[in-house]
C-alpha cells in the first residue's frame, strides 16, 4: 500500500533553481534594457531628422511670391475667406516662415515635434514595441516630406494618435488632442483638415454604441467644431467662415481639372506597384484578423488623398511627396497589428520591399535643397538659431537680390505710397514703398473655377479705398493662357484699367477715367464636337464665346476620385498662326472675349494701348482626353459693344496670308538631301491621333484640307553623346516651309535625364494654303542658331488631303 506524499526538493537543488531563475531574469532585463536603448537611439535619430529648423521662405514646388503672401497678409486687414483664399490658410506661414513670423512659427513647430515624440515614447512604454518601432522607421524613411511639407507632419501626428486610440491605449485624452490638432490644421491647410476629419469619422464609425457616453459625444463634437471655432477666433465673422469654407472647397474641387497634367508611364507603373503592395498587405491583414476594418479604411483614405496630391498635377515634386508619405502610411497599417511571428515576418518583408520601391521613386525625382536640409554636412542650420538676432538679420537680408528683381522694385518710384495689385502673380515691396493688395486667389492660376474667377474680379472692383495701380505681367503656368484662365478677371481689367507705363515685358495700369461697360448681345450658336474646328463669327468688333461643358456621371466620379484628364484649346489666327493652351474648361461657362484674345504679351500691349487687333482669332477648337467625359453643349457667341476695339478686316484678300516661305528663301538650299546632320525624335500625332508609320504612302494620315491639321512631336540632334534641342523646327510640305511652335517636353527631359532637351517638343499647324488634296509628304528640318547647323529628320510622313 502506498501513501500520498509531497516531494521536497533538496537544499542544493533549490539553490540551483533559484540561480537559474535569477540568471534568466537578468538576461530578460538586459534584453529589455538593450531594446529600449536601441529604440531611444532610433527615436533620437528620427527626432533630429524632423527637427523643425526649416526657415527658408521658399517651399519646394512653390514660388517665393506664395511664401511672401502667406507671411505678409496675416498682419494686414485682409482676411482669408472674404478677401483672399489659397491652398494654405491664415496659419499657412508656419511651414515656411519669413523672419517676421519666425519666432511664432518655430514655437508651434517645436510644440508639435514634442507632441509627436511624446506619443511615440508613450506607445513604446505601453508595451507596443513593434508598433512604435515601425512608426519611427516610417518617419525616418519619409522624413523629406515632413521636413519640407510641414502640414503632412501634422497629419502624421494625428494618425499616430488615432493608432494609439485603435490600440486602446488612450481614449478621452486622445480626443482632446485631436480637437486641438484639427482646429489648428483648419487654419494651416484645408485639405489636411479634410483628411484629418475623415479619419476621425472613420474611427468613430467603428466605436460600439455602449461606449458612446456623454463625454465621448461631447469631445467628438468638439473635434468637428474645432476648425470653425479656430477660424472664428482668427476672424469673428460667420460670413467670413462661410466664404473660407466655400473658397477652400472650390480650390480643392477645381484642382482635379485645372492642375491636371499627363502622367508619365513610369510613374503610373510605380503607383501600381505601391498600390498593389499596400492593398495586398491590407487584405492579408484583414483576412488574418490582424487589423480592424476601420483601421484599414483610415489608411486607405489617407493613401487616396496623398495619391491625388502626387498624381493630379503629375510633377516630380508631387510624386516624391506621394512616395514618401506612402511609406509612413504602410507603417501606420503595420502599427495597428499584433501579428504572430509568421505574419510579422511576411508583412515586415513586404514593408521593406515597399520602402525600397517608394524611396527609389522619391530619390529619382526629389533632390533635397542642401542648404536647408539637416544632414551631417550641414551642421550650422539649427545652431545658427541660438544666435537669434543675428540669425533673423541674416534671413531678413538673404533674399535681397530676389527682391531687387521684383516688379515692385521695377516700379518703385511710381508706386510710392500707393495701393497696387500684381497680376498674375503677387509681388512685394522691398521696403514697404506701396501697399500690396492681393488678388482673391493670390495667384491668377488658382482662380480656376467660375466662382473663384468672379470673386477675383469682384475683389478688384470692391477695394476700399480703390486700387491706384495694377502691375500686369504675362506669365504662364503649365502652358495655360494667363488671360483665358480667368476670363471675368480679364474683362474687368480691360474695362477698368489702361496702361500708363511699359517696362520690359510688364505694364503699369491706372484706372480709366470712365470705365467701359460691356454689353453682350447673342449672335449665334455652333455645334460642339471634340477636336473639330469652329469658325468664329466674322465681325469688326469684339466677339465673346461661352460653352458650359459639364461632366457626365462617370466623369464627375472620376474627377472626384482621381482627376479630369487635360483639355486643350487650339486657336487659329487670321495669319494662320495656331497656338495651343491647356485650359480649365469650367471657366468658359462665362463669356470670354475670344476673337480679340491676345496670344502674347506684345499682342496684349498693342490691344490695350492701340485698341486694334491686326491678327484676330478666327477659329477655335477643344481637344484632349478630358473631353471624353464631358456632356456636349453648344458654343454660344456674343457681340460685345461698349469698346472702341477695331478688329482687322477678314476679307478673302486678308485670308490669303503672307507670301510662301521656301527652303531656298530661308536656307539657300534646294532640297533636304543637301542636309547631312540627322535628327532623332518622333512625330507623336496628327490632330491628336497617333502616327501609324513613315515612308509608306499606304500608311498616309488622312487630313482635312479646308480645316487643316496640327502635327506634334519631339526632335533632338542625332548626337548620342550630347544631344540638344533645336532652336527652330520647320515642316516642308508641297514646297512650302512652315515654322513650328517650340513647346516644352518635360517627359523627354526626364527620360534622357538631360535638361538641354526641355524645349525639344514642337507643334506645327498646316492649313489649306499648304495642304493639297491627294497624297503629299511632310519632311522635318531643325536649325541651331549658335552654330548655324541644319538637321533633317530621316523619315517622311505621308498625308492624304481630303
Amino acid at each position: 500500500m502506498t501513501s500520498d506524499s509531497i516531494a521536497v526538493p533538496k537544499a542544493g537543488a533549490n539553490k540551483a533553481w533559484q540561480k537559474r531563475t535569477s540568471l534568466s531574469g537578468r538576461v530578460r532585463n538586459t534584453r529589455r534594457g538593450l531594446s529600449s536603448l536601441a529604440f531611444c537611439v532610433v527615436l533620437a535619430y528620427g527626432a533630429l531628422l524632423l527637427l523643425p529648423t526649416f526657415v527658408q521662405p521658399i517651399l519646394p514646388g512653390s514660388a517665393l511670391d506664395e511664401a511672401f503672401a502667406l507671411n505678409h497678409f496675416i498682419h494686414t486687414q485682409f482676411k482669408f475667406g472674404p478677401d483672399l483664399i489659397f491652398t494654405y490658410g491664415p496659419m499657412g506661414y508656419v511651414p515656411a516662415p519669413m523672419p517676421g513670423n519666425l519666432g511664432v512659427a518655430l514655437a508651434i513647430k517645436v510644440s508639435l515635434w514634442l507632441v509627436l515624440l511624446w506619443q511615440l515614447a508613450a506607445m513604446w512604454r505601453s508595451g507596443r514595441h513593434f508598433a512604435s518601432t515601425v512608426l519611427v522607421l516610417g518617419l525616418i524613411a519619409a522624413n523629406k516630406v515632413f521636413f519640407y511639407y510641414w502640414d503632412y507632419l501634422v497629419a502624421a501626428t494625428i494618425l499616430i494618435v488615432l493608432v494609439r486610440m485603435l490600440l486602446g491605449q488612450i481614449e478621452y485624452s486622445g480626443l482632446v488632442l485631436l480637437a486641438i490638432l484639427t482646429g489648428f490644421i483648419f487654419l494651416v491647410k484645408f485639405t489636411a483638415f479634410v483628411l484629418s476629419i475623415a479619419c476621425v469619422t472613420l474611427y468613430s464609425a467603428g466605436v460600439r454604441r455602449n461606449k458612446w457616453g456623454w463625454r465621448r459625444i461631447a469631445l467628438t463634437k468638439a473635434i468637428f467644431l474645432a476648425g470653425p471655432v479656430a477660424y472664428l477666433i482668427y476672424n469673428p465673422s460667420i460670413r467670413g467662415l462661410f466664404l473660407y469654407i466655400k473658397g477652400a472647397f472650390n480650390i480643392v474641387s477645381g484642382y482635379a481639372a485645372a492642375a491636371s497634367l499627363p502622367t508619365n508611364a513610369l510613374n503610373i507603373k510605380l503607383a501600381i506597384i505601391l498600390c498593389t503592395l499596400l492593398g495586398g498587405s491590407a487584405l492579408y491583414a484583414l483576412s488574418r484578423r490582424l487589423v480592424t476594418l476601420r483601421g484599414v479604411a483610415i489608411v486607405t483614405f489617407a493613401f487616396w488623398v496623398v495619391f491625388r496630391h502626387g498624381y493630379v498635377r503629375s510633377h516630380p515634386q508631387y510624386e516624391a511627396v506621394f512616395c514618401s508619405f506612402a511609406i509612413f502610411l504602410f507603417a501606420v497599417l503595420l502599427a495597428q497589428m499584433d501579428p504572430r511571428p509568421l505574419d510579422r515576418g511576411i508583412l515586415s518583408a513586404v514593408f521593406v520591399l515597399f520602402t525600397v520601391v517608394a524611396m527609389h521613386g522619391a530619390a529619382e525625382r526629389w533632390q533635397p535643397q542642401a542648404l536647408a536640409y539637416w544632414s551631417p554636412r550641414i551642421k550650422g542650420t539649427p545652431l545658427d538659431l541660438l544666435h537669434w538676432k543675428q540669425a533673423v538679420e541674416n534671413l531678413d537680408h538673404r533674399d535681397d537680390p530676389l527682391f531687387d528683381a521684383t516688379l515692385g522694385h521695377t516700379y518703385q518710384a511710381e508706386l510710392q505710397g500707393k495701393r497696387a495689385l500684381v497680376f498674375p502673380l503677387i509681388s512685394y515691396p522691398v521696403h514697404d514703398e506701396f501697399e500690396v493688395v492681393p488678388l482673391y486667389t493670390i495667384m491668377a492660376y488658382d482662380a480656376y473655377t467660375p466662382y473663384l474667377d468672379r470673386m477675383s474680379a469682384n475683389r478688384i472692383l470692391a477695394g476700399t479705398p480703390p486700387l491706384d495701380h495694377i502691375i500686369f505681367e504675362w506669365q504662364s503656368s503649365d502652358n495655360r493662357h494667363p488671360l483665358l484662365d480667368v476670363p471675368v478677371v480679364w474683362n474687368t481689367l480691360f474695362a477698368n484699367f489702361v496702361p500708363e507705363i511699359r517696362k520690359d515685358d510688364s505694364l503699369l495700369l491706372v484706372r480709366r477715367p470712365v470705365p467701359l461697360q460691356f454689353v453682350y448681345t447673342p449672335m449665334s450658336t455652333a455645334e460642339y464636337r471634340a477636336g473639330t474646328w469652329v469658325s468664329l463669327p466674322v465681325a469688326k468688333k469684339p466677339v465673346a464665346m461661352s460653352i458650359d461643358l459639364r461632366p457626365t456621371i462617370f466623369g464627375a466620379v472620376l474627377k472626384a476620385a482621381y482627376k479630369q484628364e487635360p483639355v486643350f484649346a487650339d486657336m487659329r489666327t487670321l495669319s494662320g498662326n495656331t497656338m495651343r493652351f491647356r485650359l480649365p474648361v469650367d471657366v468658359l461657362a462665362d463669356p470670354a472675349l475670344i476673337n480679340v484674345l491676345p496670344l502674347s504679351f506684345d499682342d496684349t500691349a498693342s490691344l490695350w494701348a492701340g485698341n486694334i487687333v491686326e491678327d484676330p482669332v478666327v477659329a477655335f477648337r477643344l481637344v484632349g482626353e478630358g473631353l471624353a467625359h464631358l456632356r456636349p453643349a453648344p458654343y454660344r457667341f456674343y457681340s460685345v459693344d461698349g469698346t472702341s476695339i477695331a478688329v482687322s478686316d477678314q476679307s478673302p484678300a486678308a485670308l490669303s496670308g503672307p507670301s510662301r516661305n521656301t527652303l531656298q528663301a530661308r536656307f539657300y538650299i534646294s532640297s533636304t538631301a543637301e542636309i547631312h546632320n540627322v535628327l532623332a525624335g518622333y512625330l507623336d500625332s496628327v490632330d491628336s491621333k497617333p502616327v501609324p508609320g513613315f515612308n509608306d504612302p499606304k500608311m498616309a494620315v488622312r487630313v482635312s484640307v479646308p480645316v487643316g491639321c496640327i502635327v506634334e512631336g519631339w526632335l533632338t540632334s542625332g548626337d548620342s553623346t550630347s544631344p540638344r534641342a533645336m532652336d527652330e523646327v520647320y515642316a516642308l510640305v508641297n514646297g512650302s516651309l512652315i515654322k513650328a511652335q517650340i513647346v516644352p517636353r518635360g517627359d523627354i527631359q526626364d527620360h534622357f535625364k538631360n535638361p538641354a532637351l526641355l524645349n525639344s517638343g514642337f507643334r506645327i499647324y498646316l492649313d489649306g494654303r499648304v495642304l493639297h488634296p491627294g497624297l503629299q509628304g511632310l519632311e522635318l528640318i531643325g536649325y541651331t542658331r549658335d552654330d548655324g547647323q541644319l538637321y533633317r529628320f530621316p523619315a517622311t510622313l505621308f498625308l492624304e488631303g481630303e
